[in-house]
């Protein structure tokens, strides 16, 4: 078996080729390694912050919705609220005589009498809104009568009218006697309005 023989020049030039070699994974384990390590904690990082902007997202999607619908349903409830009417000085009876005496007079509706009727309670509502109602007293021939209901609808859509009485005047056949009564739905306790309801529309969230 042959002897292998190095000269002092190669065993030289050996170690110092192993030397770098071991440099060079010292170098790699002391800086690439950790480099690829945390390129890796980044990775992991971004995923995980992404997640977290994702259900950002969503939550915001939701307030923004829930705000909407918020402010649809104060709309629809203003709107609502402005065919209840208001005491004026505690009194109810003056502005609704004023509202059906408006009415009836472009009809040729002679209207003798409005007084206040009775104010009912709403069962089922929770006892927020109740009734307020008049009985009308007065002469006039049907289809004016019937214009006139249809009048009074027509400005206010959650008034009522019943009770409706129509007599005949001998002699006179396209003229009646008539009574009915008109109710309007009024809150319970004004005072008890939601308070958005002061708010100028323009201003509300």
């Amino acid at each position: 078996m042959p002897t292998l023989s190095l000269t002092k020049k190669q065993i030289q030039l050996l170690a110092g080729g192993v030397g770098g070699a071991i440099a060079f994974l010292v170098i790699i384990q002391l800086s690439v390694a950790p480099m690829v390590k945390t390129m890796k904690d980044n990775r992991a990082s971004s995923r995980a912050l992404r997640e977290e902007l994702d259900k950002a997202r969503k939550v915001v999607g939701r307030g923004v919705e829930i705000q909407r619908n918020l402010t649809q349903t104060r709309a629809d409830i203003r709107a609502f609220a402005t065919n209840m009417p208001l005491p004026v000085l505690g009194n109810y009876l003056l502005a609704r005589e004023q509202q059906i005496r408006a009415v009836c007079a472009p009809l040729n509706i002679s209207v003798e009498n409005v007084q206040e009727f009775d104010v009912l309670k709403v069962a089922g509502w929770n006892e927020l809104f109740k009734v307020y109602r008049v009985r009308v007293v007065g002469r006039a021939g049907v289809n004016e009568l019937a214009r006139c209901f249809h009048v009074l609808q027509m400005r206010n859509p959650l008034l009522s009218i019943s009770a409706i009485n129509i007599v005949p005047l001998e002699g006179i056949p396209n003229i009646h006697n008539f009574s009915f009564v008109v109710g309007w739905l009024i809150w319970a306790d004004p005072d008890q309005r939601p308070s958005f309801l002061e708010e100028s529309p323009s201003k509300a969230p």
